[in-house]
């Protein structure tokens, strides 16, 4: 699967980046809340041992989630500001958007006037990477493309303004690495 099935990678745009950037954002929070957690631990740092008295009770470790003077008070401290300056910045944002002060961010429109993906792909790229794509599905029984792309491959005129450089995922096929084998 990973060999014939996966060799292209799947079609990314900004949306995936700005989705990942946003949950990290959130990220420090944890890590924060976690070493407090982790740092509050007195059966580890203090070497404090609370005795069992019945072995069907809860244990008491005495660690809770209540700050007390420690080595895991300035991390809870940092965790708090660190999480009141996400929520003022959140905050901040919507009241410069809805006082007209800022902008809300819109998609930037782009329009080249380009064509399809097919009709980028020079005729000469086009022919080749079909003559392999049949080659392989016939004598190899292996498919790299869909049945709809072969048949566009195979029928889409060139356009006028072709991509130039690496017209396909498969990069040892591309033009620019032949040069170099």
């Amino acid at each position: 699967m990973v060999t014939y099935y996966y060799q292209r990678p799947p079609m990314y745009d900004e949306k995936l980046n700005k989705s990942a950037l946003s949950i990290l954002r959130w990220a420090p929070v944890f890590f924060f809340f976690m070493g407090y957690w982790a740092l509050g631990n007195k059966q580890i740092y203090e070497n404090t041992v609370r005795p069992i008295t019945y072995s069907v009770a809860p244990v008491n470790t005495g660690h809770t989630g209540a700050p007390y003077v420690g080595p895991d008070l300035p991390i809870f401290i940092v965790a708090l500001v660190y999480l009141f300056a996400l929520i003022f910045e959140s905050l901040l944002e919507a009241c410069l958007i809805h006082f007209k002060c800022k902008d809300p961010e819109e998609p930037d429109e782009v329009d080249e006037k380009l064509g399809n993906y097919w009709e980028c792909v020079a005729s000469t790229y086009r022919k080749k990477w079909l003559a392999e794509e049949i080659y392989n599905s016939n004598q190899l029984n292996i498919r790299t493309l869909g049945i709809e792309a072969v048949e566009k491959m195979r029928t889409f005129v060139g356009n006028k303004r072709v991509i130039r450089t690496t017209p396909n995922y498969d990069i040892l096929s591309n033009p620019v690495y032949q040069t170099l084998f």
